[in-house]
């Protein structure tokens, strides 16, 4: 992992949330739109260019992997510098090293028509969810996994049933953790308009011992 806290991909400065969005431009593409953070120095790097290396990254480690163990793989991938605490690659991640597990352990998977539609389905997961929106997309993600293994839609009885228990499984001990954290960066905040972030809830739920 390229770092132990959000930082800014332009110049290392801390990076502050803002709990209402603000019109913002990408500091690497230049693209306008609204945005949840910027640096302490007022840079702002879209989701795109944000995760587009750590995608990169977890679609060609899961092509090639042999691992049988997605938590395994997850940790590796994490070790990458492009793979950032905060980043919304970790809506890829999860899933892709579920993928590629599920694939070693014999089944017959279409693997990399499975990642390219992983992709294609987390890339659309704005980053900041967990505090934004109250939920982590690393639950989602693999939720993301199984929709795609077992062929789930909207209106598949079985598997949509299958795939809303698994986000439920896998998703007990991160509020948990999260909260403790949360309760930490408050305290400390200068301000309550704008917080310092935390480690994702990805990686709360494959390195804090605790989870």
């Amino acid at each position: 992992m390229s770092a132990g806290l959000a930082i800014c991909l332009v110049c290392g400065e801390p990076l502050d949330y803002f709990e209402e969005a603000r019109e913002v431009s990408c500091h690497i593409c230049g693209k306008k739109e609204t945005g949840h953070s910027v640096c302490t120095a007022g840079h702002y790097v879209c989701d795109v260019c944000h995760r587009e290396g750590g995608v990169d990254h977890v679609m060609e480690y899961c092509s090639f992997a042999d691992s049988k163990n997605p938590v395994e793989m997850a940790m590796a991938m994490m070790d990458d510098k492009s793979i950032f605490p905060n980043g919304p690659e970790h809506h890829t991640l999860v899933g892709a090293a579920l993928l590629a597990a599920y694939k070693n352990a014999g089944v017959d998977l279409d693997l990399p028509r499975a990642l390219a539609e992983m992709r294609n389905r987390s890339m659309n997961v704005p980053g900041g969810t967990c505090g934004l929106w109250g939920t982590c997309d690393a639950a989602v993600s693999a939720g993301m996994y199984w929709s795609i293994v077992s062929g789930s839609t909207p209106m598949t009885r079985g598997p949509w049933a299958e795939t809303q228990r698994l986000i439920r499984a896998s998703s007990p001990a991160w509020p948990t953790w999260a909260g403790r954290a949360a309760a930490s960066a408050q305290a400390s905040s200068p301000s309550r308009r704008r917080r310092r972030t935390r480690p994702s809830c990805a990686v709360s739920r494959w390195r804090c011992p605790s989870a």
